[in-house]
């Protein structure tokens, strides 16, 4: 009888023993697949940032192509706008509803919460100035000028930027895998944001008639050094590679 007891409650014990470490197992296998849904989320966000922050891009050298004409509207200009606007914002407000559900479980960053928030203000001060472009393209009466309109513009590009490299962080990767990532990701959003200011302010000037002021050169002549700088280091690292 003793013995029967001795063994039954070896079973029992090991019993337990097996379902704490199933559960243990099953907890490290659980948090593992969510840390690799979570990373291929992350690097999905990153992405759409960018792809965000090119349409802005385009948008903005071309709203400055229409300030320019100070005349009514270009229909066919006036559709690609709207169209930009529409493919723009919905990249954005995804992007922008997956980063708090993921904030809910990943454990708290300032500068995520920070870079969002500020996302966030950048994005509403730009519509409105889309809706202040949108009254002057209409009624004719100068509402934004055309530096206004790309400093906005261009302050909600930077700040996607910025949000995209706080969000990089957020989870740990290989040091190597992440730091370049980051750091290519970084230069060929460099080259192509200084080309599209470059192009933004062009297109004014273009489209208004006028000649560009030294200033306003020096600018572009500064932009262009950037692209031709960042597009060399990629071009760098793609050799060593040897891709």
């Amino acid at each position: 009888m003793d013995q029967r007891r001795v063994i039954n409650g070896s079973v029992i014990v090991l019993c337990i023993i097996i379902a704490s470490l199933a559960g243990q197992w099953g907890r490290s296998t659980y948090l593992e697949y969510r840390a690799a849904s979570d990373m291929t989320l992350i690097n999905q966000l990153a992405d759409d940032l960018i792809r965000a922050s090119n349409i802005e891009a385009v948008e903005r050298g071309m709203t400055s192509l229409l300030l320019g004409e100070h005349k009514a509207e270009i229909p066919e200009i006036r559709e690609q706008i709207i169209q930009l606007r529409q493919e723009g914002d919905a990249i954005w407000l995804n992007a922008q509803a997956l980063i708090y559900q993921l904030q809910q479980r990943q454990a708290p960053s300032n500068a995520l919460t920070t870079n969002l928030e500020r996302s966030t203000r950048a994005y509403r001060l730009f519509k409105e100035a889309r809706f202040q472009v949108d009254i002057q393209i209409k009624e004719g009466d100068e509402k934004i000028t055309p530096g206004a309109w790309i400093e906005i513009a261009t302050s909600f590009i930077s700040s996607l930027a910025t949000l995209r490299e706080s969000l990089l962080a957020v989870v740990e990767m290989p040091s190597d895998v992440a730091n370049l990532n980051l750091t290519l990701k970084r230069w060929v959003w460099q080259a192509s944001e200084h080309a599209g200011r470059e192009r933004g302010i062009l297109a004014y000037y273009v489209s208004a008639r006028l000649p560009v002021p030294n200033e306003v050169q020096t600018s572009l002549i500064n932009y262009r050094r950037v692209v031709e700088q960042e597009l060399q280091e990629v071009k760098l690292v793609k050799q060593r590679s040897g891709f």
